[in-house]
């Protein structure tokens, strides 16, 4: 009797304790949409802010790639003249 009052308890806290998690869930639901119907409509300039600053910075880059492959080059063809 006193093991299945026990059970019957813990049985009730466990109830108990999972009540809650539907508005949390949907609260998460909620949140994912606000934040992709704001990110949908914000594209376009992040979109516009990312391009610009890859313009910006478009001569840098290509010229650090290019000094880091030319030794490397360089080096392949020492490779190939050598055998």
């Amino acid at each position: 009797m006193e093991k299945a009052l026990a059970l019957f308890i813990l049985f009730v806290i466990f109830c108990m304790s999972s009540c809650g998690e539907y508005e949390l869930l949907e609260h998460q639901k909620e949140c994912k949409r606000r934040a992709d119907s704001l990110f949908k409509s914000e594209i376009k300039q992040l979109s516009q802010a990312n391009d610009s600053i890859c313009d910006l910075n478009y001569d840098k880059y290509y010229q650090a790639s290019l000094d880091s492959l030319i030794p490397a080059r360089k080096n392949e063809i020492k490779n190939l003249i050598s055998k």
